[in-house]
């Protein structure tokens, strides 16, 4: 059997005032049975509804936003993993991705990288890096992208990480006990020197777990993309990337209930993309998340506990 108070153990004051209040209703039914019952059915329903929801945007980058007077380097080094594959930023997501000066954007982490297929006995060298958030004078965005010397028959892969921590969500989001992810809106550039499409996933980490989404953006090559998404209307796989690889692996996609968000981002991928020397990657021109906050009403405990003090004074004036 469910205990009575499971459903505002969500928040740990509204527990602690329920079991104080469960002790004095139980106290004070054996001493005043001669009151109204529906006057305990009227203070039970006050203590119970003691949470309320706030909406907020945790997270809002780009868009019309202005972070910087000028080109900013992301905060970052090219790191070789294999031969072909290079890594920038950090995959284990422990330092910022964003620039450590001349910046005053919410805080991201993330990293970009490369790998080079069909290369035969040709060494590719460390690509050229597209790395910083671009001033525009409409909105800043994120640029995350990669060319090298062009070796025949030879193919690349591009994988793209972007995670914002609840450390920096916005709007009082940072401190909440409690957030659930209500949408994303996402918008990425068009092609630019990438003749190709893009596609990606998002990602939400519940707790400290990382998942990535079975639903799928697709940046268009001439229209880039724009879109709204719900995280209730897809499933989710556990996602762990690393300082030596970001690609996702095996998954395994199952239904998730998100009731302690701790960060969210998104995943891209370019797979295939012809090794010509032209750019390609990710353009981020606007990521925000809307995220609801539980937090506990004041004005429905006052009621709640002046309905109990009214009962009590009652109840001692009828033992007299």
């Amino acid at each position: 059997m469910k205990p009575k108070n499971q459903f505002v153990k969500k928040n740990a004051a509204a527990g602690v005032v329920w079991r104080c209040l469960g002790r004095c209703f139980h106290r004070l039914g054996n001493e005043s049975r001669g009151l109204p019952r529906i006057f305990l059915v009227l203070v039970f329903l006050l203590c119970a509804h003691v949470d309320v929801s706030a909406a907020v945007i945790a997270v809002d980058f780009g868009g019309t936003n202005l972070v910087t007077v000028a080109d900013r380097e992301l905060n970052g080094s090219l790191v070789p993993i294999s031969t072909g594959t290079f890594m920038y930023g950090d995959g284990s997501l422990a330092v910022p991705l964003s620039p450590s000066s001349g910046y005053t954007g919410q805080a991201f982490y993330g990293a970009f990288q490369t790998t080079t297929r069909n290369y035969g006995a040709t060494t590719p060298a460390a690509p050229v890096m597209e790395h910083y958030i671009r001033q525009m004078m409409a909105g800043d965005r994120l640029r995350l992208t990669s060319a090298g010397d062009p070796i025949p028959g030879s193919s690349q892969d591009y994988y793209t990480l972007v995670l914002f921590k609840k450390e920096d969500f916005l709007n009082g989001a940072d401190i909440a006990p409690a957030l659930t992810l209500q949408s994303i809106q996402l918008q990425a550039g068009a092609s630019g020197s990438d003749a190709a499409a893009q596609s990606g996933r998002y990602l939400v980490q519940d707790g400290s777990t990382l998942y990535i989404s079975n639903a799928i953006w697709n940046r268009s090559v001439s229209q880039g993309l724009s879109t709204a998404f719900d995280p209730t209307t897809t499933t989710w796989s556990i996602y762990t990337p690393s300082a030596t690889s970001l690609a996702p692996g095996s998954l395994s996609f199952q239904s998730v209930s998100f009731t302690n968000v701790t960060a969210v981002g998104i995943y891209s991928e370019r797979l295939g993309a012809p090794f010509n020397g032209a750019y390609a990657g990710l353009d981020l021109v606007k990521f925000s998340a809307v995220m609801t906050i539980v937090v506990p009403e004041p004005g429905t405990l006052s009621l709640a506990l002046f309905g109990l003090a009214a009962w009590f004074g009652v109840s001692r004036r009828r033992k007299a």
